[in-house]
């Protein structure tokens, strides 16, 4: 659980994805300010936000699918805009695909039904503090 939890800043970014199901997101990341407590980075997709800080030149904010949730309500710290390419309903949660304007595929694992439609905006926020800058 500690690995899945806590994955070690020097795993390959390859292995981090194995670990749990749902895969872990990897958007890009470009950083905008770098303090000695956290980085604010940011993307098309993705607002300015403060993740804790990592060693190396950041490239990448992994995120596990189940931190991500829509935003529906209140502003989130972080959150990601993209368009909803397929939802898959699993019993016990949905795992929504969203495409970010910049490229590659998310998935959030929510735990009720939900359904969206394919081509839909939907917004997925998440806290930064579950969040996890790795450079590449």
């Amino acid at each position: 659980m500690f690995l899945y939890n806590e994955p070690l800043p020097n795993l390959d970014s390859a292995l981090r994805m194995e670990i749990g199901a749902p895969s872990m997101n990897f958007p890009e990341a470009e950083v905008q300010s770098a303090m000695a407590s956290h980085t604010v980075v940011c993307n098309a997709a993705l607002d300015p936000v403060e993740v804790p800080i990592s060693v190396g030149k950041p490239s990448r904010l992994g995120m596990r699918p189940p931190c991500l949730s829509p935003t529906l309500l209140g502003k989130p710290k972080g959150q990601l805009h993209g368009a909803v390419e397929q939802t898959e309903l699993l019993g016990s949660e949905t795992v929504p695909e969203v495409t970010p304007p910049n490229g590659k595929p998310l998935i959030a694992a929510l735990t009720k039904d939900a359904v969206f439609a394919i081509g839909t905006a939907l917004n997925l926020g998440f806290d930064p503090a579950m969040t996890q800058l790795i450079a590449d």
